[in-house]
């Protein structure tokens, strides 16, 4: 069998047990290979190598749906499922996703990158499969750390009663991105270690095995008194007392026992959960000892492991700024969704630990407690990424901003992140949360801006959003920009009397400003307006900002309900009410689409966001011909023209050109 061969379900059923060991250690060597040449989530997927394979011997995945929570410990099932020969692309731009994905595979029936949701979609495939007739099942992958999410629980609350074959597998490993926490934590933790029951149980299933001709039924008939037994050394679980079967705990890296126990959960009668527990970066010394740093790498070197950088990043200078702040204001508290290190908040965890709440993979709740704690006079800040902000538009409504609630959402890996791809993209949180009354919302492109803008979103009595990429900050020449606007934005010309206004914000205005300086040579002037704070914006202030004939908006982010699409009507209904020419505009942003993984650079050319095609769409809306230059798709026409003053109506946004 070559490096890239791996078993069908019809092979892997054959296998033996030495067999099936030298498969995972082969599958542990690929999947080592591919995330350290690519980046992804290594600790994750090497726990769940022999309990995929477990689950490929005991379902098909072209018949059965494993439904993986998350997805990102979905690598071995990539492997089992015929896509070996294409995974050294893993999350590279134009390759393998690194979550599963129905267009890759009919192996996964689910788009997954968000915790909570698996149970939810296999009830509604199981439901399916039962209203046809189907004897198919449904297992729903799902991690100790994502099993606190509240949507687990509101799935776990509709299982009861249905007769449906369905299987939760739950894979404790004790770990979150970091460390898990809470209640849930602590009960399963309970029955992991408690040893009374397992002693017990190991000792019955010996005894009774040796029993002539009917000792196998005795077994099967002494099930229930074991359950009895069991709840009364350890109670009932929590899984048990909402009305579902329950099994475990079972070690989930002893591939023939956990297949046993979940071929012994097929025969049940009610939806059952499989308790499994497994060490995440298994088979990888490095990962084992610091799963943490482990859990999302970049590229690196499998010999050395993964070195630290010491270059500063935007959530690093974030998490700096905030213990500066801490120092000078007792009321300042810093609350994560499981992300302290991702977001930059080690530092600050381990110099205030009671002024740092980690509530785990728990967004909604997290908005919601901010909220609490802004209401009794504290400052809050919560540090969360762009793409899992979006579960908690209701709670920044309600639970912050209706209560005036003083909060501050720092949003880390705003814009497009790369390899994580379609469902961790963050491109829709300005449109989200500009429609929040009372919001202000700031981008910062640099690190000083970043601090600048964080002191003043600590400092104001009403609900803010600080926003800032991955990584480090963009470069280009910013001494050329001065302030306008009384500093909530700043301007630079490149040229002597632009003929054209660009206005954008963030770390895109280095590629805007690198295409204005190719223009600047070939004697085309452009201005260039970053907004520092990007929404609200006002439009009055900026007018006598614009220069030349026509005037282009620039966004990282999709374009609907976004700062472009705003603006772009708020300049065009002010200039309109004026009287007098309006100049032609275009609003550039993500139109109406899902943006998949890659490298940045890569993302950036798709879009038209990089200095090239910049270079180009700006001399083509000035009528400008450059060599390879057509207008590109995604950029998004309006059109002005004379009015009538008072009674003229504006130019829609409709994203078409308008006569």
């Amino acid at each position: 069998m070559g490096k890239y061969d791996f078993p069908s379900h019809d092979m892997l059923v054959t296998m033996n047990k030495s067999q099936l060991a030298t498969l995972a250690n082969r599958m542990r060597s690929v999947i080592i290979s591919s995330t350290a040449k690519n980046g992804g989530h290594l600790a994750s997927n090497l726990g769940m190598v022999e309990a995929t394979i477990a689950l490929h011997r005991v379902f098909d995945a072209e018949h059965d749906h494993l439904v993986f929570d998350v997805g990102h410990q979905c690598y071995a099932h990539k492997l089992l499922t015929g896509r070996a020969d294409g995974f050294s692309s893993l999350r590279s731009y134009g390759g393998m996703s690194g979550f599963p994905s129905p267009l890759e595979s009919g192996s996964d029936p689910f788009y997954a990158g968000h915790c909570g949701a698996s149970l939810s979609a296999a009830l509604g495939l199981s439901e399916y499969d039962k209203m046809t007739g189907s004897d198919a099942f449904t297992v729903a992958v799902i991690g100790d750390a994502a099993f606190s999410n509240g949507m687990v629980f509101e799935a776990m609350n509709n299982c009861v009663g249905r007769g449906l074959n369905l299987i939760i597998l739950l894979n404790d490993n004790t770990m979150s991105i970091d460390k898990s926490v809470g209640g849930l934590s602590s009960h399963l933790k309970k029955m992991r270690t408690d040893t009374a029951y397992f002693a017990f149980k190991h000792s019955m299933k010996a005894m009774l095995g040796r029993v002539p001709v009917v000792g196998r039924g005795l077994k099967d008939r002494t099930r229930n008194a074991k359950d009895r037994v069991r709840r009364a050394l350890l109670g009932d679980s929590i899984f048990e007392s909402m009305g579902l079967d329950y099994l475990g705990p079972v070690d989930g890296h002893d591939e023939a026992r956990l297949e046993a126990v979940l071929r012994e959960a097929k025969l049940r009668d009610r939806i059952c959960v499989v308790h499994m527990v497994t060490e995440k970066g298994k088979g990888f010394p490095l990962a084992e000892t610091s799963p943490e740093r482990y859990h999302s790498v970049g590229a690196f070197d499998p010999s050395v492991g993964v070195k630290p950088s010491a270059a500063p990043t935007f959530s690093s200078v974030f998490g700096s700024e905030m213990c500066s702040i801490a120092a000078r204001d007792d009321k300042l508290v810093a609350i994560t969704a499981a992300m302290c290190d991702g977001t930059g908040l080690t530092e600050f965890h381990g110099r205030y630990p009671e002024r740092f709440f980690d509530v785990g993979i728990e967004e909604e709740h997290a908005v919601a407690f901010s909220g609490g704690l802004g209401v009794a006079g504290l400052h809050p800040v919560f540090a969360v990424y762009s793409t899992f902000l979006q579960r908690t538009y209701d709670q920044v409504f309600h639970d912050v901003a209706l209560q005036r609630a003083r909060t501050v959402l720092a949003i880390d890996r705003a814009g497009l992140v790369g390899g994580d791809g379609v469902t961790h993209q963050g491109i829709y949180d300005v449109s989200m949360l500009s429609s929040i009354p009372g919001i202000s919302i700031y981008s910062p492109d640099s690190f000083a801006e970043l601090r600048e803008s964080l002191d003043e979103a600590v400092s104001l009595d009403a609900l803010t959003a600080v926003r800032y990429p991955r990584g480090g900050e963009p470069e280009y020449d910013r001494s050329v920009y001065h302030p306008i606007c009384g500093d909530a934005a700043v301007a630079a010309d490149y040229g002597v009397a632009p003929c054209l206004t660009v206005i954008t914000y963030g770390r895109i205005t280095a590629e805007a400003s690198h295409a204005a300086e190719a223009l600047s040579a070939r004697g085309t002037a452009v201005r260039i307006i970053r907004l520092k704070k990007i929404y609200p914006v006002d439009a009055q202030a900026l007018l006598p900002e614009l220069r030349g004939e026509a005037l282009y908006l620039l966004e990282e982010g999709i374009e609907s309900g976004g700062v472009g699409e705003k603006l772009a009507a708020a300049l065009l209904t002010a200039l309109s009410v004026r009287g007098g020419r309006v100049p032609r505009t275009v609003v550039h942003a993500v139109h109406d689409r899902f943006v998949p993984h890659g490298d940045v650079p890569s993302l950036f050319r798709e879009l038209g966001f990089d200095s090239v095609s910049l270079e180009h769409r700006f001399a083509a809306v000035l009528g400008e011909n450059i060599a390879d230059g057509e207008r590109l798709a995604g950029t998004e026409s309006i059109s002005g023209g004379e009015t009538d003053g008072a009674d003229a109506d504006a130019p829609s946004v409709t994203g078409k050109e308008v006569d």
